[in-house]
């Protein structure tokens, strides 16, 4: 059987509560706000200073960052802007590519998509630039 939903409750009832009784369940178990209010109207103890922290490492400039040699699998990331015609050809694209017959979805993502073509790119660039040097 179905559950009734009833009518939300009227605006009067929260007032039915009396004060002592919200801050008895706010106190219930756990530290109380009493508690807190007389820590507070208590003098501080003196607290001995503490230690002083170890110098942060000196970093180091985005120069010479720059000239450190990082190994060519290292994942970097990078957000491309692209246009909504870009992403719409992008998409057509992807969608002609043949799929498995259980998927609906395209066989390549934007992302897979995108790094391919940027290899792509980077392979006839490189190309045509050793090429002329020759």
């Amino acid at each position: 059987m179905a559950k009734r939903v009833g009518l939300p409750p009227k605006a009067g009832a929260a007032s039915v509560l009396d004060e002592k009784r919200i801050m008895d369940i706010i106190n219930k178990g756990g530290s109380t706000t009493k508690q807190v209010e007389d820590a507070v109207a208590e003098p501080e103890q003196p607290v001995a200073p503490a230690p002083a922290p170890a110098p942060a490492p000196v970093q180091a400039s985005s120069r010479k960052k720059a000239e450190v040699e990082e190994h060519p699998d290292t994942i970097k990331q990078t957000t491309v802007a692209l246009t909504v015609g870009e992403l719409a050809r992008i998409r057509t694209l992807r969608e002609l590519r043949p799929k498995p017959r259980t998927q609906r979805k395209p066989a390549i993502s934007l992302t897979e998509w995108v790094l391919e073509a940027v290899l792509e790119k980077l392979e006839r660039e490189e190309k045509s630039l050793l090429h002329k040097k020759h």
